[in-house]
């Protein structure tokens, strides 16, 4: 909350939500700047990333009137969600994976991309287009995964892809 803590500024290589390397036992996290204000740069957003045998789950908020666009190269959904607030833009510049799903034996990517009314997303650009997957396995096990990917161009007019590759299932 910026108006509590007026000086935070994030400029992170990685923000990893829901992490889950080596432990035992599964993990969740939450990040939500609806209420920060500050500068910030993200190169690598994973929500939901499990790399061990245990579960884990994320959830990831933006959008205000003050952070309203946010580029990122790469964003991994595994088992969690990232929210786009309305009137908020995210624009991914390299690879968006939405249900990714990263190793083990017990577990399924499961992610959501929700964007609410107004918001708006952008994957590549006309001279750089990224990569998508949807509800990817680069693992090629038998574990199911799942994603939802459902923009609704009259609630979210402003969506935008220019895609390299697209990958569904």
């Amino acid at each position: 909350d910026s108006s509590l803590n007026p000086n935070v500024q994030l400029y992170l290589s990685t923000l990893s939500i829901g992490y889950n390397g080596t432990a035992a036992g599964g993990t969740s996290g939450v990040v939500d700047l609806s209420k920060f204000t500050g500068p910030i740069s993200i190169n690598t957003l994973r929500v939901g990333r499990s790399e061990s045998w245990s579960p884990a789950s994320g959830q990831f908020t933006f959008g205000n009137a003050t952070l309203n666009n946010l580029s990122i190269p790469t964003v991994q959904i595994g088992s969690g969600a990232l929210n786009i607030n309305s009137g908020a833009t995210l624009a991914v510049t390299s690879e968006l994976d939405i249900g990714y799903f990263c190793g083990g034996l017990s577990k399924s990517g499961t992610g959501v991309l929700s964007l609410a009314t107004g918001a708006g997303l952008q994957v590549g650009t006309p001279a750089a287009p990224a990569m998508m997957y949807v509800a990817r396995n680069p693992w090629a096990s038998a574990i199911i995964h799942n994603a939802t990917f459902a923009p609704d161009s009259s609630l979210n007019p402003n969506v935008q892809l220019y895609l390299s590759t697209l990958s569904i299932g």
